[in-house]
């Protein structure tokens, strides 16, 4: 079966004589005419090869490979970028952000598909084989059952603590002294920059644990937590925390593997808010609050969701939020009253692409 070839070319002629080349190569070719359009053509196929101009506009070349690398059904995808810049730094640059080979332009038609065979020759077999090592493969060396109640026994012995709406549960600058196990309730965690507008950095919901990542960091938290309703807690101290994991390998690597997701997934959240438009930002949002607070999947899904907090984690103006969520009104997608929304179907938001 003929090898895809997914090619990223704002240059339509460029973009057309390189599609003409592989195809009498024979090659199968995707073509697309920006960043945006090759991550939804890499996502939706899954080429055995991507070929991404660096300069264009919206979105560039490396900005596509950032956002691919975080998918892991793409990640090791072979790369490579082609671009009329040759400076040193720029191949590094390539380089650096996992790209397997960096073609300067004007390049022949032989240099072209002498680095697309190697790379196919090199790239999928060096990436199976990283593969082979996961999460999923570090699952199946500890119990994760076994790690759960541990972990739950462990927080049994401490006191529930209620709070009110609005409720910080730790501030930025604060020393790390408990780790946080939510028992009702939402909380959000977010960050401030000088001019003291906020971007919301994660939602936790029951049984979430709250401050996990500074915990290890060995410095002062670098986000607060707060509760966004009435709620509930267990805190356990980190020096028991800390012993509980180093005598514990089962629960040490199911902390692992939690703080890896969850790190991959902010990661994701942060690429996502640097190239994406308002609209695509507010319906990830969206599906953010759903995954997060509707764990039963029922339809429709109301939510009480302050305004400000939600353009807080779509990193916009609330005015430009409100504006974007009128338009889903309008499509239908969702409705809104006052605090309130209703999302319909969270299948038809994922659907929005620009």
């Amino acid at each position: 079966m003929a090898k895809q070839i997914l090619v990223i070319e704002d240059n339509r002629d460029m973009l057309e004589n390189i599609a003409e080349i592989l195809e009498l190569a024979s090659y199968q070719v995707l073509m697309a005419n920006n960043g945006k359009e090759g991550i939804r053509f890499a996502k939706e196929h899954k080429p055995d090869l991507i070929l991404c101009d660096i300069m264009m506009p919206e979105l560039d070349g490396y900005g596509v490979l950032k956002i691919l690398v975080e998918h892991q059904e793409l990640r090791y995808t072979p790369f490579i970028f082609m671009s009329a810049k040759s400076e040193k730094s720029d191949f590094r640059e390539g380089m650096r952000l996992g790209a397997d080979d960096y073609l300067t332009k004007p390049f022949q038609d032989i240099q072209l598909l002498e680095a697309i065979e190697t790379r196919l020759k090199k790239g999928r077999s060096q990436g199976e084989l990283k593969s082979d090592f996961t999460i999923s493969t570090i699952d199946s060396l500890f119990n994760a059952t076994k790690a759960k109640e541990d972990l739950k026994k462990i927080f049994d012995s401490c006191s529930l603590e209620s709070f009110d709406k609005k409720t910080n549960i730790f501030n930025a600058g604060n020393l790390p002294r408990y780790v946080y196990k939510i028992e009702s309730g939402m909380v959000k965690t977010s960050m401030f920059n000088e001019e003291g507008k906020e971007l919301i950095t994660g939602l936790y919901a029951k049984n979430d644990f709250v401050g996990l990542m500074d915990l290890f960091s060995n410095s002062n938290y670098l986000e607060s937590a707060k509760f966004l309703s009435e709620g509930t807690y267990l805190r356990l101290r980190k020096e028991d925390f800390l012993q509980a994991i180093y005598s514990n390998k089962d629960l040490a690597m199911y902390i692992y593997t939690k703080l890896h997701f969850s790190l991959n997934i902010r990661k994701e959240r942060m690429l996502h808010l640097a190239y994406d438009s308002v609209r695509k930002r507010t319906a990830d949002a969206l599906i953010w609050l759903d995954e997060i607070y509707n764990k039963k999947g029922v339809y429709p899904f109301k939510i009480l969701f302050a305004r400000e907090d939600l353009a807080s984690m779509v990193g916009t103006a609330k005015e430009s939020l409100i504006r974007t969520l009128s338009s889903f009104k309008e499509e239908g997608l969702i409705d809104t009253n006052t605090s309130e929304i209703t999302i319909y179907d969270k299948e038809m938001i994922k659907n929005i692409v620009a």
